[in-house]
């Protein structure tokens, strides 16, 4: 029998707009990030650049959503495994995901499954902790804090690969200009060294 969870489904647009960032409610401090091709929850703090690892867009898919993380959509990695991986090594390419508004946050869905943290991995290049999906039941209760990042972090840096870079930059573009214009911000510019990250992550969930 399939549960229904009640709540507002919140629907395309109402997410689509600008970029977000998904955290535990439970555990404020531990972000959905992708670094590396490997998604995972982790520590981290709240964008400051618009480069970091945490940054989510909703995409319309079907009736649902599509979540990229970091540049990369998230799937259930099939239908008899319960992991959540890149879509890229899913088996069941065109997971939606529903995202339904409780009083204490949000639930991700997908056909009936609930988003949740699963164990920890403690390698030290694919840390924090792997995300999977279980059952969603009457005592469902993981629930997530979707959040908005300030256009002014982000407007000019994502256009940028911001999964291929490992420190902050010290320039973003002006609101709204989409020439090659930027201006300094105050941050006493150093010397930031881009770090390319591979790509190569099939089967390493």
């Amino acid at each position: 029998m399939l549960f229904v969870l009640f709540g507002n489904i919140l629907c395309g647009s109402d997410l689509a707009f600008g970029y977000k960032t998904i955290r535990s409610v439970s555990e404020p401090h531990l972000y959905i990030t992708l670094r590396d091709g490997i998604v995972r929850l982790k520590e981290s703090r709240p964008p400051m650049t618009g480069l970091e690892s945490n940054i989510i867009k909703f995409e319309g898919l079907g009736d649902g959503l599509r979540i990229v993380v970091n540049g990369k959509a998230i799937c259930r990695a099939g239908p008899d495994n319960s992991m959540v991986v890149t879509c890229e090594i899913a088996t069941e390419k065109n997971t939606e995901w529903t995202v339904v508004k409780k009083s204490s946050g949000e639930i991700i869905e997908t056909d009936g499954f609930c988003l949740v943290k699963d164990e920890r991995d403690s390698r030290l290049e694919t840390g924090g902790y792997r995300l999977s999906v279980e059952k969603c039941t009457e005592t469902s209760n993981y629930v997530w804090k979707i959040s908005d990042i300030d256009p002014l972090i982000y407007n000019g840096n994502l256009g940028e690969n911001i999964h291929s870079v490992s420190t902050p930059t010290p320039y973003i573009n002006l609101v709204g200009d989409n020439s090659a214009r930027k201006r300094n911000i105050s941050v006493n510019p150093q010397f930031y060294e881009l770090k390319q990250l591979s790509e190569t992550v099939f089967g390493n969930f």
